[in-house]
């Protein structure tokens, strides 16, 4: 396990008991080394379960009650921590957040590989308002049941100012365990205390710490607008971000004479070059613009970045000139007008972009040896000088960029679907590259509440009925599509078709997890697929069994690691290889069936041309 287990414990019993008590502790678990046995690092279960035992002995308490008393000493750390941030964006009530557990699960499984995640079930009862069943699913069995009864109720406390009880029901089938949770109104909390380095230090790894507990054979005594499109020029009022018309983005702020000077000569040899998306193509570095949901004081600063569309010089300068960027970032900048009723209004649209980014830096940094830091993003923001002629210019050069980008990340919000140019750009970007080449973040936006949003926006996606800011923007991109695309028809099923297909492959990871989850998660873009015409993408969806695969690599089994992280890679190879086998193919065939033959040519001389010198 965790040293962060070992400390918090110390903790506990400094506090709670004294230092007398811990020494007792240390002595009966035959500990000669503290500082080693408080290291930040993996320890053996035995190491850990030993100090539990001894902890029983010394207090005088069975062992279910110290793992009781550690769960909720543990929240109560992370509350003092000032580390609630992530906790506090999945929901408005206790009900609400627990239902989301399963995706903040499913978002730290992409952060901590080695780690092992339990699954929560959420069910209504016919008592008072506020009261509900829940089940746990764990691959340790029940052996930290009375953990998640020390943790629930102190995150009710802090959270919510609620107290609440926890009565044990028969455990439900495929469960290990279940509780008829009530909740009942408690004093208002004390003021959050300080948050200190030390602790912001050792709460960035506690859920870590958590879930990478003893497996189950060990036995303890007694436990039975790129927004809504760069080119669309949106004044689109979210409660928390704002976006700003084309014209007051190009009149506010002063530029440097030096880049005034250097943007002039630019716009004035764009017409003479036969490259002008070379020239105009700029990349802004994920350090500049992204963080760790663990990162409680950077995610302040990002807020004010992705709180507004509307650049300053000093985000424009953060960029610099580039061949090629890593990711193309498209996103709505204003949030979904219904988000505080889906979301709740802890959720903060704008950490929520910083934190997904972050996660995709890091996992193409681990692909290619280098810091997270260093990964690049094209960014409207950032990559476009909003207080200069050449803004314009840029927008009409979108294509360019993205073919200049090796990915798109999307940061795919319910209303994501409804704005014409996000659709535009997505489908441009598939038209561009393989899919492979598309990474959704949906995760944290895909909630219980959100789902069926999700499943009714895509067979609505319509160049008619989409939203534009200005309808001149809806006529000059149906000029694209009937340049680039056989039909209307056909572009509106290839955004379509896509979307269904990238969802599912998004959630498939998810749906792995259990059979409750393949059906909750999976199952229903298969009959969406069916809904909307695509037989053949329905037949390739339902070749995935993530289920069973997950099982294949072991995962079914506690382990932590590297083991673990080999585990869950030969899980993402059977994902991998099916929809190489089975997904891709008919997205190809969909694509010849939409996009021109001739724009296909003129797209892969582009691309060929891009990638040639990006090797040279």
């Amino acid at each position: 396990m965790h040293g962060l287990i070992h400390v918090v414990m110390k903790n506990l019993v400094l506090e709670k008991f004294g230092a007398d008590q811990w020494s007792a502790i240390l002595s009966e678990a035959k500990v000669s080394d503290e500082d080693g046995f408080l290291a930040l690092e993996a320890h053996s279960d035995d190491t850990t379960v030993a100090a539990v035992v001894a902890a029983s002995k010394v207090l005088g308490a069975s062992v279910e009650d110290v793992l009781r008393l550690f769960g909720e000493f543990f929240a109560e750390s992370v509350h003092r921590g000032g580390h609630l941030r992530m906790l506090q964006s999945m929901g408005d009530d206790l009900r609400e957040l627990v239902r989301n557990l399963n995706n903040l699960h499913h978002q730290l499984e992409r952060s901590f590989r080695t780690a092992s995640f339990p699954s929560f079930k959420v069910a209504d009862t016919d008592g008072p308002d506020g009261h509900f069943k829940l089940s746990y699913y764990s691959l340790r069995g029940a052996l930290l049941k009375p953990v998640v009864e020390g943790v629930l109720p102190s995150v009710a406390r802090s959270l919510f100012h609620l107290e609440i009880s926890m009565a044990s029901l028969p455990t439900e089938e495929g469960m290990c365990a279940t509780w008829l949770v009530a909740p009942t109104i408690a004093k208002k909390a004390d003021a959050q205390s300080e948050s200190s380095p030390v602790w912001l230090r050792w709460m960035a790894q506690w859920h870590t710490a958590l879930i990478c507990g003893p497996p189950a054979s060990v036995c303890l005594p007694c436990v039975a607008d790129i927004g809504e499109g760069v080119g669309e020029a949106s004044v689109f009022k979210g409660s928390r971000t704002s976006t700003t018309s084309l014209d007051d983005m190009m009149q506010s702020g002063s530029m440097p004479a030096s880049l005034q000077s250097e943007l002039d000569h630019l716009a004035s040899i764009l017409d003479g070059s036969a490259d002008p998306g070379e020239m105009l193509m700029r990349a802004v570095v994920a350090g500049n613009v992204a963080c760790s949901w663990t990162d409680v004081r950077t995610l302040d600063e990002m807020f004010y970045f992705w709180g507004t569309n509307t650049g300053s010089i000093d985000d424009f300068q953060m960029s610099r000139q580039q061949d090629h960027a890593d990711f193309f970032v498209s996103h709505s900048w204003a949030e979904p007008p219904d988000w505080c009723a889906v979301m709740g209004c802890h959720a903060q649209y704008a950490e929520v972009k910083a934190a997904e980014l972050q996660i995709a830096a890091a996992d193409m940094a681990e692909e290619r040896g280098l810091k997270w830091e260093a990964v690049t993003f094209w960014i409207d923001k950032c990559c476009i000088p909003q207080q200069h002629t050449l803004m314009v210019t840029c927008v009409h050069h979108i294509e360019d960029f993205l073919q200049r980008c090796d990915r798109m990340i999307v940061l795919l919000t319910w209303h994501y679907f409804s704005r014409l140019w996000c659709v535009y750009e997505w489908a441009a970007f598939l038209a561009y590259h393989e899919a492979k080449s598309l990474r959704i973040s949906v995760e944290t936006f895909m909630r219980p509440a959100s789902r069926d949003l999700y499943l009714k926006a895509i067979p609505n996606i319509s160049i008619q009925h989409c939203k534009c800011h200005d309808e001149t923007d809806r006529v000059v991109l149906k000029q694209k599509i009937v340049q680039y695309y056989i039909s209307e028809d056909a572009f509106e099923n290839f955004a379509k078709g896509t979307a269904v297909a990238m969802m599912a492959v998004t959630v498939a990871e998810i749906a792995g997890r259990s059979d409750f989850e393949f059906e909750t998660e999976f199952f229903p873009w298969i009959r969406l697929a069916y809904d909307i015409g695509q037989n053949d993408l329905a037949n390739a969806l339902l070749q995935a069994d993530p289920v069973a695969w997950r099982k294949s690599a072991g995962l079914e089994f506690v382990v932590v690691g590297s083991e673990a992280g080999n585990r869950r890679l030969k899980f993402q190879e059977k994902l991998n290889e099916w929809f190489d086998s089975y997904v891709q193919p008919v997205l190809t065939s969909l694509k010849l069936r939409s996009v021109k033959p001739e724009a296909l040519q003129v797209l892969e001389k582009i691309r060929s041309s891009v990638t040639e010198k990006k090797s040279s």
